[in-house]
């Protein structure tokens, strides 16, 4: 048995005439999934941004999935001025790096409570 970078048990199983076949079984916790989880979605992102081919603009239903919230938050926020948008004939878009901007702002934001922070 051997211990990986998560706490993590793995044995090696090879069976008889099963050749060229490695089976390994893994017991992780939650919480080393969720590790994971976390490691692989930003090795994910920055490889996606290293390709280059990131529009500098989303659409509403685009910067609603990267807000993870439904379109009439970003709609609302819009109309609040807290976003700006730029039209493209027909089409309604948000500056990435304005929308990364406001998450940093209102990650600041002292009044906003989020779960499981210390009140």
């Amino acid at each position: 048995m051997e211990w990986g970078d998560f706490g993590m048990a793995f044995s090696l199983h090879d069976r008889e005439g099963s050749e060229g076949i490695v089976r390994i079984a893994i017991e992780l916790s939650d919480e080393d999934v969720a590790r994971i989880a976390d490691r692989t979605a930003a090795l994910l992102r920055a490889e996606h941004r290293s390709g280059g081919r990131e529009s500098p603009y989303l659409t509403i239903d685009e910067a609603a999935a990267y807000l993870r919230c439904r379109r009439q938050r970003v709609d609302d926020l819009l109309s609040q001025r807290r976003l700006s948008r730029v039209k493209d004939g027909s089409r309604t878009l948000i500056s990435r790096a304005e929308l990364e901007a406001y998450l940093r702002r209102d990650s600041d934001d002292p009044s906003i409570v989020r779960w499981g922070s210390a009140a």
